[in-house]
């Protein structure tokens, strides 16, 4: 069972994430621990969680990191082809609208399934069971369907010849660190942007130049050694949750560290960046009204989840 961890905010946080004083979590351990004990087999799972530069330190962080910035690099260009592609449709479906848009499934999706084909390239793997595999982070996740999606992914990694396997991991491990963030930072910031511009022509909103909410809002680090901070006394395996995006925030900070920092820094930032530049100049070039109408959200660690993200876009009316 995990301990509570410490909540840490502002520069605080920002600085143990960065700190070689505190460890990331070591995910693979937890499903090996997992598999001592119920004496099932985490095998796939342990993989994938063992090239995650997220829950990795020291040499294997850095050596995994260089691994995955080589699948985003590679397949860079087709990334951002796919994208203009998919905001061409959108911009025509947009231009049709009168009515309700859900932004999690007519924007959001649309554009993560942009990013993930051309990052699986002639990898053929279940993009469901891509959406599904970042649910292993969840602490709250049952043993059963923990052991489901093992099961699930060691079926798709037996399709591919042994040969094929590290490379398609590779690009799982990219695609399953960037899914969520990105489908609901969308679909939050969009929803965020409405609601501060009721009535609003989108054609004279002023949109952020970041993304102006995220799903992700956390990191957790583990402490090396007995320390305080801010007057928190942290013993040495104390688990700290550092704040990295907050309403307490100024715009400022938030924008500034979305991405987190130093060798933290998001691979996927250049492409997120690409997409949100992109999206908000199609949709400020959109002659229509904004309403926001109902957003929903579930709480799934580490993410801030949107099960339904509903604003409503109508015609101008036009004075005589």
């Amino acid at each position: 069972k995990l301990s509570k961890p410490i909540m840490i905010y502002g520069d605080d946080a920002r600085g143990i994430i960065s700190s070689r004083e505190f460890q990331t979590f070591d995910m693979a351990q937890k499903y090996r621990d997992l598999s001592e004990r119920t004496e099932l087999n985490f095998d796939a799972v342990i993989a994938l969680m063992d090239r995650l530069p997220t829950f990795l330190n020291g040499e294997n962080h850095k050596k995994n990191r260089k691994e995955m910035a080589k699948v985003y690099s590679a397949s860079r260009p087709n990334q951002e082809k796919n994208v203009d592609a998919v905001l061409k449709e959108m911009r025509c479906m947009l231009e049709q609208l009168e009515g309700e848009l859900d932004i999690i499934q007519e924007i959001g999706k649309p554009l993560w399934e942009a990013v993930n084909s051309a990052i699986m390239g002639n990898t053929i793997i279940d993009s469901g069971l891509i959406l599904d595999l970042p649910d292993l982070f969840y602490p709250n996740f049952s043993i059963r369907r923990r052991k489901a999606l093992n099961d699930r992914l060691m079926a798709e990694l037996n399709k591919i010849s042994p040969l094929a396997k590290e490379e398609t991991l590779n690009k799982i491990s990219v695609l399953v660190l960037g899914a969520r963030p990105l489908m609901h930072s969308i679909a939050l910031s969009i929803y965020k942007i409405a609601t501060k511009n009721i009535g609003q022509n989108l054609t004279s909103i002023k949109f952020s130049r970041s993304y102006a909410d995220s799903s992700l809002r956390y990191v957790d680090r583990i402490a090396t050694e007995d320390m305080t901070i801010n007057s928190n006394c942290l013993k040495s395996g104390s688990r700290t949750r550092c704040v990295s995006f907050d309403e307490s925030y100024s715009e400022q900070d938030n924008t500034k560290y979305i991405f987190g920092s130093g060798r933290h820094l998001c691979l996927g930032r250049p492409i997120a960046d690409y997409i949100w530049k992109k999206l908000i100049a199609l949709l400020s070039d959109i002659d229509k009204i904004v309403v926001p109408v109902t957003l929903t959200l579930a709480q799934q660690e580490p993410f801030l989840m949107v099960d339904k993200s509903l604003i409503e876009l109508k015609k101008p009316v036009v004075k005589n």
